[in-house]
C-alpha cells in the first residue's frame, strides 16, 4: 500500500478505541491533547493509528524505505524503538530530556504541597539529601534516633522554629551513613522529601514506558524492586520513620494507572484538584516529550 494510501485511511476507530480504555486517567488526557502543542498532538493521533507513524519500519510497509533496521544497528526502527530503545546517543539523550520534562512537573507540584514542614530534594545523590537533613536543624536534630514514646515531643519540637528541647538519642550523619551500602549513597531517586511533621520520608521514582497495561505495570514493579533496598535503609536509618515509595509511571502517549496515581498522590497530602492539574501536566509533559523524541537530530553531523 502506497503511502498516500495510509495518509487516507480513517484514524478515528483507532483513537476512539484507544480512549476508551479504563483506569487510564482518559478525561484527563482529553484535557492534556488540548493544551499540547499541535505537532504533538499529530504525532499522538499518528502513533496510536497502525502502521502511521513516520519511521522506517512503516515506511517499509509503504514501499518508501528499503530497510526498516534503525540506524543504531539495535532492533528495526518502530515508534516503540525510537522512543525507549534506540542506541544513538542523541536520542538517548532526547528521551533522557522527555523524562526530566516530567519529572520536573512532579517536583513543581509536589513541592507546593504542606511547605512548611516537609524538606525535599530532587535529582540529587542520598548523600546530599542527609546532608540537607542535617543543616535544617539546631545540632542535626532530625539525625536523633527515636522511640515511640518521642514522637509527640518530636511534632512539638519541629513545630517550633527555634526548638529549646531536642528529642531522641544524638546522632552524627556519618552514624546514618552506616545503614546505607555505599552504592546506595550514590544513587538519585528523581525525589527525597521528609515530611517532618509526620516523620514520612518519600522516595519519588518517575518512569515513561509503552502505554499497554502491562507495560506500565511491568515498569512500575521495575521501578519499586529498584529502590526498595534503599526505602529499608531509610526505614531501618530513621526507625520509625514510615517511608512510602511514590513510583509514578506515564505511557509515552499518556496513559496511567489512574487508581494507583491516586493512591500515591493522596497518600503524599494531595487533593483531588491538586491530582488532577499534576496529572494533566504530566500527560502534556510525555506527550510533546515523544515528539521532541522523533524530532531529535544528530547534531555532530552539524559540527
Amino acid at each position: 500500500m502506497s503511502q498516500r494510501a495510509w495518509e487516507m485511511r480513517s484514524t478515528t476507530g483507532s483513537v476512539d478505541e484507544f480512549m476508551r480504555r479504563e483506569n487510564a486517567g482518559r478525561d484527563l488526557l482529553g484535557r492534556a491533547l488540548r493544551s499540547s502543542w499541535d505537532w504533538a498532538v499529530r504525532g499522538w493521533i499518528l502513533a496510536i493509528s497502525p502502521y502511521s507513524y513516520p519511521v522506517k519500519a512503516n515506511y517499509s510497509k509503504w514501499n518508501t524505505g528499503n530497510t526498516s533496521q534503525c540506524a543504531c544497528g539495535k532492533d528495526a526502527e518502530s515508534f516503540t524503538h525510537l522512543q525507549l530503545g534506540c542506541l544513538l546517543e542523541f536520542r538517548r539523550q532526547a528521551r533522557q530530556a522527555a523524562h526530566n520534562r516530567v519529572a520536573k512537573v512532579v517536583e513543581k507540584h509536589l513541592d507546593k504541597v504542606n511547605t512548611p514542614q516537609r524538606i525535599s530534594v530532587w535529582d540529587k545523590q542520598v548523600s546530599n539529601f542527609l546532608q540537607l537533613i542535617e543543616s535544617t536543624r539546631p545540632h542535626a536534630a532530625l539525625l536523633n534516633s527515636l522511640t515511640l514514646q518521642d514522637l509527640k515531643a518530636w511534632q512539638d519540637m519541629v513545630r517550633s522554629p527555634r526548638p529549646t528541647r531536642l528529642v531522641g538519642q544524638k546522632r552524627t550523619i556519618e552514624d546514618i551513613q552506616t545503614y546505607f551500602e555505599k552504592e546506595d549513597l550514590g544513587k538519585r531517586p528523581d525525589g527525597l522529601v521528609f515530611d517532618l511533621q509526620a516523620r514520612t520520608i518519600y522516595l519519588i521514582e518517575v518512569a515513561r514506558t509503552g502505554d499497554a497495561e502491562g507495560s506500565l505495570r511491568n515498569r512500575y514493579i521495575k521501578k519499586t524492586l529498584k529502590y526498595s533496598p534503599l526505602a529499608e535503609a531509610f526505614r531501618q536509618a530513621f526507625h520509625p520513620c514510615t517511608v512510602e515509595q511514590t513510583t509514578l509511571v506515564i505511557g509515552l502517549l499518556g496513559s496511567i494507572e489512574e487508581s494507583r496515581w491516586r493512591q500515591s498522590l493522596s497518600a503524599f497530602g494531595m487533593t483531588q484538584s491538586q491530582q488532577d492539574k499534576l496529572i494533566s501536566k504530566c500527560m502534556v509533559a510525555t506527550i510533546e516529550g515523544a515528539h521532541s523524541v522523533l524530532g531529535a537530530a544528530d547534531q555532530s553531523k552539524y559540527s
